[in-house]
């Protein structure tokens, strides 16, 4: 009976400890919502499920990607009823980070269990590199939340072997938001070679959710070059002119020293110190994996290697366990550093509440075809994105120019021109951009009929 209850207390305590670090996570994030930036990088995967929505099966938004980066978020424009909830919920998710590497560090420590997952969750929601890519929202980045809910899976099948394939489909699912987190497919073979009974269903899982692969790539074959010469041209079209050891530099440079300051000192310590047990396999596997990808392509960036924070900070708190009594200075020590001595985050603000404040402005027209001028700060699809998210009908919008269209200058309110008075001609953007999110593109048209 008393074995029962103390199982009770641990496990209502670390629950509460889940909830508490998301909190925080998730109150940490808001801080920084007004500086979200609104382009095609940040809208593209939520203009793509809207497309969904209108049109049908689309295809992903970038190249690089697949059809998993738009089709999570095809929910979230029922539940958003604007630019700034959509990035709120998008911000939620985001700091889910946090609680899965909290519970991740409690479910597989056998020693200090409370403190490392509070330590754990409470430095996701610090890490203020994960917060920058919530603001640049680079084409939808969700790669560091699926390979943290891999790693949940990966440390509950050490008990659980039915969770083992779920790791594999988590991994994939990473890799169609951001193909570099497919270098964490390493880790996967790796842990193949010792889990013989459900290996099969992992294969098999892994399969069919890299099905949105198969078909990204047999659409990107398509090109005027043709087979194999189009994915070469997709995979070196970011390459850059740089050594391994220039890139590894930078990374080293830039995603530690920069995001992290001083504290990514006690990082390594950790993860040098961390016992070579399974866990540490999994993260040192797929940081190979993701350096490997990165080597053959030439494209290494320091923004890749967040993806791995969670296995990266499950490892090195089970190596500052083996401080015994100091892991309470120490975690302390590493909160402080990587909060106080990281670089600050920057960016433009409001930029959120000005398309929210444009998408309003336009509910008044119908036949609508905007544009926007080199001067302006507005994004052209992320006001037609607002105003849909808010109720306004996509049969307002035209497939093509109309007599009148309008053009968002330097103001979020938009002037009409005739075309008269612009001589027939488009010089301005974004218009054919929003129209093609709605309507099939063969049907839009970037001149009056």
């Amino acid at each position: 009976m008393k074995f029962k209850t103390i199982l009770v207390q641990s496990s209502l305590r670390i629950w509460f400890i889940v909830l508490f670090v998301w909190i925080v996570s998730f109150y940490i994030r808001l801080q920084y919502l007004s500086f979200v930036e609104i382009n095609s990088d940040s809208l593209s995967s939520y203009l793509s499920a809207l497309k969904f929505w209108t049109v049908g099966f689309t295809a992903p938004p970038n190249p690089e990607s697949d059809h998993w980066m738009w089709l999570s978020k095809v929910p979230w424009l029922f539940w958003a009823s604007s630019l700034e909830e959509l990035f709120q919920i998008r911000f939620l998710i985001g700091a889910s980070m946090a609680p899965m590497a909290a519970w991740s560090v409690w479910y597989s420590s056998h020693r200090y269990r409370h403190i490392s997952a509070l330590a754990c969750g409470l430095f996701v929601a610090l890490d203020k590199g994960l917060i920058d890519t919530l603001i640049s929202s680079f084409r939808g980045y969700m790669a560091p939340e699926w390979i943290g809910l891999a790693t949940v899976f990966f440390v509950l099948s050490r008990t659980h072997k039915w969770a083992l394939p779920f790791v594999g489909i988590c991994v994939v699912i990473a890799g169609g938001h951001h193909p570099m987190a497919l270098g964490a497919l390493l880790g996967v073979v790796w842990l193949c070679f010792f889990q013989s009974k459900y290996v099969w269903w992992m294969i098999v899982g892994v399969a069919l959710c890299g099905t949105f692969r198969c078909l990204s790539l047999y659409e990107i074959m398509q090109c005027d070059a043709g087979g194999w010469a189009c994915i070469q041209t997709i995979a070196l079209g970011s390459a850059e002119q740089l050594s391994f050891g220039q890139l590894l530099f930078r990374i080293l440079h830039d995603r530690f020293w920069v995001e992290m300051g001083w504290s990514c000192g006690i990082l390594l310590l950790g993860l040098v110190l961390s016992p070579k047990n399974d866990v540490w396999k999994w993260c040192f596997f797929s940081c190979i994996g993701v350096l490997i990808l990165g080597w053959m392509i030439d494209t290494l960036r320091p923004y890749h290697l967040r993806a791995l924070l969670v296995p990266m900070l499950v490892s090195a708190i089970y190596g500052l366990q083996r401080l015994r009594f100091w892991i309470y200075p120490t975690l302390i020590l590493w909160g402080f550093g990587l909060w106080y001595s990281s670089a600050d985050i920057i960016g433009i603000k409001n930029s959120i509440q000005y398309h929210d404040k444009a998408g309003k402005e336009i509910q008044k027209y119908s036949n609508i075809w905007m544009e926007s001028s080199t001067d302006s700060p507005i994004f052209v699809p992320g006001v037609g994105l607002s105003a849909v998210l808010s109720g306004f009908s996509v049969v307002f919008f035209s497939k093509s120019p109309q007599k009148n269209i309008l053009i968002f200058e330097q103001d979020i309110v938009p002037k009409e021109y005739s075309m008269i008075e612009l001589q027939d001609e488009i010089l301005y953007g974004g218009g054919h951009d929003w129209a093609t999110s709605i309507y099939p593109s063969n049907l839009v048209q970037s001149t009056p009929p």
